[in-house]
Parts: structure tokens; C-alpha cells; sequence
């Protein structure tokens, strides 16, 4: 049976790990021979064969694989982001306040335009 990682691999699927551990992360055989390779995965306009473990698998050059951690960026190490990307989206409490209150406006936005007419009305 394919593993998720080859199955996305060959049909060019998105594939998003959550809670890495970013210090065993380049221990992983198969993560770290994808991970060295973005680059034909980003240059490849056709199908290529790539070595997991004892398998060759043909990759779509569609695939994306995106990692996901809570580790601070000074906590992933140099090989590891040598190879991607690191992107740090922090979010404090007034964020999520904010963020909160903006989609209950959204959602509560046709109720008090009724009511602001029916008061408009009297």
C-alpha cells in the first residue's frame, strides 16, 4: 500500500505536515531525498523519477509540500532551511480579538441593518 507522501508525490497533490519537529525533521529518509529535490519540482514541466528509501517513485512536478510547525525560526536548523521556505505568522490575543469580532460583524451585519431601518422607519 502507497504511503500519503507517494501518493501525493505522484499525483501532484498538496501534502501539509502539522507539528513538525524541526530537529528530527532531516532525520527522515524519504522527507529529506523530497526536501533536497524541490528543485526539479519547481523547474520540471514533466513527470520525473525520484529514489524513496528502496522504491523509485514518479513525481508529478505539482507537488507541494508544505510543513507546519510552533517552533521559533531560530529553532530550525541551517540545512533545513536551506532547503524551504520559512515564513513566521505570529497571532497575539488582540489579533484573534479583532479577527473574532470582524466575522461576527460579517455574520450578524444583516440583522442590525433591519433593525437600524426599522428604527429609521418610526
Amino acid at each position: 500500500m502507497k504511503s500519503v507522501l507517494e501518493t501525493c508525490l505522484s499525483e501532484g497533490h498538496y501534502l501539509m505536515l502539522t507539528d513538525c519537529d524541526v530537529k528530527t525533521l532531516m532525520n527522515n529518509r524519504k522527507l529529506e531525498t523530497v526536501l533536497r529535490n524541490k528543485n526539479r519540482f519547481i523547474s520540471s514541466d514533466k513527470p520525473f523519477k525520484l529514489n524513496l528509501g528502496t522504491q523509485e517513485i514518479e513525481c508529478n512536478p505539482n507537488f507541494r509540500l508544505f510543513l507546519h510547525t510552533v517552533s521559533e525560526p531560530i529553532q530550525i536548523s541551517e540545512v533545513l532551511a536551506a532547503y524551504t521556505v520559512v515564513i513566521n505568522y505570529n497571532l497575539v490575543r488582540n489579533d484573534v480579538e479583532e479577527e473574532l469580532l470582524d466575522r461576527f460583524l460579517v455574520l450578524a451585519k444583516p440583522r442590525i441593518d433591519v433593525e437600524k431601518f426599522g428604527l429609521l422607519q418610526v
